[in-house]
């Protein structure tokens, strides 16, 4: 059974990451006996207009005596598909599909046409400007399909503290999309598992959502316990009984529940930086949707990694005055 202490007793159920981080705080100023100021609102940035962001991809026309002589080749099948009142509309997942498609079509076409022939320059030139235009068709999916949309703003309440599959699904789709950038073959049910699952976990904005709520409440919590804590007595060396009872608050609150929930944060941040890094570089990727992510995974991670070095730092120094460790409250 958990030892009870004043105050406070051992066995406590999570909240969750905002309810847990709000309970750590009233517990504290409860051992303090002060009143704690609450955070200021975690700080988000709102996701750029897609349609700011969708970039215009010139049509490749070709008339209806050059479509009678692609027949022969599946090229002819995928252009009257397009223009049919689906192909017309298609999202922006199935248009990056189309567009693979394509590209493989022509280059099968090509294989079997005469090489100086004017019809197999006309291939190479649809060609080229199917390649070159394929950066922007993948830009369009990542930034303004609804299912990335939602996987970057709508982040869940909290972030599993056990390598859950869902997780570990969205790194991998991720990172699959990234892989789309240069034209690959995707089939279609490839790439809308992958959206799916994005949309379904949300990963990338549960991790902001939770960072920033860190954030706000470990520097507001940087800011104000310092001065109380000088203020503690520890005669000799040896922790007051208020002392312990903070250290059995910083366990059960920090280490056990706040703790591990900034281990996944930060397991699957490292593991999405190279994602990330690529896209912040990419031109193809509209500025604002660039400096979105660069606030996420840069700045406001950056951020979130400082407070909570300066808050584990604050307790390192009461504890090395009290010698004292951060142990497990003890049990009977």
């Amino acid at each position: 059974m958990c030892l009870l202490a004043v105050f406070l007793s051992g066995c406590i159920a999570s909240k969750g990451l905002e309810g847990d981080t709000a309970e750590y705080r009233k517990r504290l100023a409860r051992v303090l006996r002060l009143e704690l100021s609450e955070p200021s609102e975690a700080q988000m940035l709102t996701f750029p207009d897609t349609r700011l962001m969708r970039q215009d991809i010139s049509a490749v026309t070709i008339n209806l005596t050059q479509w009678y002589g692609l027949r022969s080749c599946r090229l002819g099948t995928l252009i009257a598909e397009r223009n049919t009142t689906l192909g017309k509309t298609a999202p922006s997942s199935q248009r990056l599909i189309y567009e693979a498609k394509l590209i493989e079509a022509l280059q099968d076409c090509l294989l079997g046409q005469p090489q100086q022939s004017a019809q197999t320059q006309q291939l190479r030139g649809w060609l080229r400007t199917k390649l070159d235009q394929y950066p922007a068709v993948w830009a369009n999916l990542i930034q303004t399909s609804p299912e990335m949309r939602q996987a970057f703003t709508m982040g869940h309440d909290n972030l599993a503290i056990a390598p859950g599959a869902g997780a570990d699904a969205s790194v991998r789709a991720l990172q699959l999309l990234g892989q789309q950038r240069e034209y690959n073959t995707v089939t279609d049910r490839e790439l809308e598992q992958q959206l799916k699952t994005l949309a379904n976990e949300r990963l990338p904005a549960t991790i902001w959502r939770l960072q920033a709520q860190l954030t706000a409440e470990l520097e507001n919590l940087n800011n104000q316990l310092p001065q109380f804590f000088q203020q503690l007595a520890c005669p000799g060396r040896k922790a007051s009984e208020q002392v312990e009872i903070l250290r059995n608050v910083f366990y059960l609150f920090f280490i056990q529940k706040i703790q591990p929930v900034a281990s996944r944060l930060n397991h699957h941040s490292y593991q999405l930086k190279p994602v990330w890094q690529a896209w912040l570089s990419d031109d193809a990727l509209h500025p604002e949707f660039r400096y979105y992510l660069k606030y996420h995974t840069e700045e406001a991670f950056t951020a979130y990694q400082q407070a909570m070095a300066q808050h584990i730092e604050l307790w390192q120094q009461l504890f090395a005055r009290c010698s004292l460790s951060p142990q497990a409250p003890a049990l009977l």
